[in-house]
């Protein structure tokens, strides 16, 4: 993982009607807000694509 300082960044998403009540059931169920479990999603995918590019099985997008 990276170091140094940590910078705030704001991301809009749209969802669909079902997945929004999902996401909002599953955060009822926690007691946490629905940005509190997408926030968690977008960690999760930062730590995925870190793991993959410290192994090295992180592939570049390339245009065909």
């Amino acid at each position: 993982m990276l170091g140094g300082p940590m910078h705030e960044v704001r991301i809009r998403i749209q969802l669909d009607h079902t997945r929004f009540c999902a996401l909002e059931e599953e955060a009822r169920h926690r007691g946490v807000k629905l940005e509190s479990i997408v926030e968690g999603f977008i960690h999760g995918l930062i730590r995925e694509l870190d793991r993959d590019e410290m192994e090295g099985t992180d592939h570049p997008i390339v245009p065909s």
